[in-house]
Parts: structure tokens; C-alpha cells; sequence
């Protein structure tokens, strides 16, 4: 069944699945990592961590497009706002000394939801499927936001998931994402 713009119920689900993935799920988890990060500077954690990271690209879990990324090429800034959810957790989870195994499982299976969402062949889920998903990425982002003990900021986050899951379905938020995301690695492969 087709929507306003020509799109299916289908469509509609996979856009908001994929913007909850990827424009929300990033907060938390860059605000876990800079919580984690010696005086809240990440830059600083990293640059503790260069044996650990370089042992992540040996086993390939960093691919040099990161890494770029971590440790930007003269002229090119660093911003962690730049990193994807599959960067951001691989980084948590391999640098950060989370005990909490809570954390640990929820990070790993929002990185496997944003490869789902991003490897897909076809943009679209069933309702059946986009609540099942969107339950467990609900479920393992309240892990995370609740361990960073500020209710203020686990409130905005609750709106912001609640707002694109109900609001009304824009693509202009779906193609800033992936502009930014194709502009950031462009970018760096031209580093």
C-alpha cells in the first residue's frame, strides 16, 4: 500500500528504523565514550590506546577508512560526530573498560542492527518486523542510557526515538545522514 510521495508502509517502517539507528543511537553512545574518555577528551583516550587500536586493525576490526577517522590526516579536523555506530561501539567495546556485560551485549547488538539496516537489499520492512527490531534497539539503548545516570538526557533521547517513530516520515533526515556519512569518508579517503 503506497503512502503520500509513492512509498509503501514498507518504506515508511525501514526510514524509520534506519533514522532511529542512525541519527539517535549515536548520542548515547558518544556520550558513553567521552564518559569513559580521561577528562571527557576522547582524543586523549585514543592516543592512551594507540596499542589496542592498532591491534583492532591487525584483526580487522578497524578498517583504515576509521581509523582515518580517529586519528585525521593534518588538515582535516577531528569530530567524533563523524563516526558511525558501528565505529563508535567498536571503539567502546575494544577501548573503553566497560565491565558492565549489559553494556557490552547492548553495543553489540546495536552494531549489528546498523549493519542489518546498512547491508540491505531491499529498503523496506513488514510492521510485524519494524516492531520487533525497533523493540530490541529500543531495549538496548535504554541499557546504555540509563548507565550514563542523567535523566535529563535519557528524557531527550526517549523523545527523540518516540518522535521518529511516530511523527510524521521525512527522507530529508534519511539523505543528511547519508550525505554526511558519504561527505566524511570521501573526505578521508582523499586524505
Amino acid at each position: 500500500m503506497a503512502t503520500g510521495g509513492g512509498y509503501t508502509v514498507d518504506n515508511e517502517s525501514f526510514c524509520r528504523l534506519y533514522r532511529f539507528v542512525c541519527e539517535i543511537v549515536p548520542k548515547p553512545i558518544r556520550r558513553l565514550l567521552e564518559n569513559n574518555s580521561p577528562k571527557g577528551n576522547v582524543q586523549n583516550l585514543l592516543r592512551n590506546s594507540n596499542t589496542q587500536i592498532q591491534i583492532m586493525r591487525t584483526k580487522g576490526i578497524l578498517q583504515n577508512q576509521q581509523y582515518m577517522l580517529l586519528h585525521p590526516p593534518p588538515g582535516k579536523v577531528f569530530d567524533i560526530k563523524d563516526w558511525d555506530v558501528t565505529l563508535l561501539c567498536n571503539i567502546v567495546k575494544n577501548v573503553c573498560n566497560i565491565k558492565n556485560r549489559s553494556i557490552k551485549v547492548a553495543l553489540e547488538d546495536l552494531r549489528n542492527e546498523r549493519n542489518k539496516l546498512s547491508h540491505c537489499s531491499a529498503p523496506e520492512l513488514t510492521l510485524a518486523d519494524f516492531n520487533v527490531r525497533w523493540t530490541a534497539v529500543e531495549t538496548s539503548l535504554k541499557v546504555i542510557t540509563k548507565s550514563l545516570n542523567d535523566q535529563a538526557f535519557e528524557t531527550a533521547i526517549n523523545d527523540e526515538y518516540n518522535n521518529v517513530k511516530t511523527g510524521p516520515v521525512s527522507v530529508q533526515p534519511i539523505f543528511d545522514i547519508l550525505k554526511t556519512h558519504i561527505h566524511v569518508y570521501q573526505n578521508v579517503k582523499t586524505s
